[in-house]
């Protein structure tokens, strides 16, 4: 964090100090992958079920809601087998 004088460096400045300097050092970890996966797709179904109007299209409505579904399922069984996780990534 940056100090200038004893002061706080603003909001932004810290928020960006905080990110990856590199790609270099940003490391992919699949479980973590998964765990996005896990977050964002009931919350794509809460959006699809409150927002019924935003798209017209019931057809539509129903295919993003059914594979929000499909990604759930998949990255729930994904963190659960740890599949695609060898022994190095599993122990990093």
């Amino acid at each position: 964090m940056a100090e200038s004088e004893g002061k706080i460096a603003p909001l932004p400045e810290r928020i960006s100090a905080a990110s990856i300097a590199t790609l270099r050092r940003f490391n992919f970890i699949l479980n973590n992958l998964h765990m996005t996966l896990m977050m964002v797709s009931p919350m794509t179904i809460i959006m699809m079920v409150s927002m019924l109007s935003m798209l017209p299209s019931q057809r539509l409505n129903g295919f993003v809601t059914a594979g929000a579904a499909v990604v759930f399922l998949f990255s729930f069984v994904g963190m659960r087998t740890k599949d695609g996780i060898g022994s190095a990534e599993f122990l990093r």
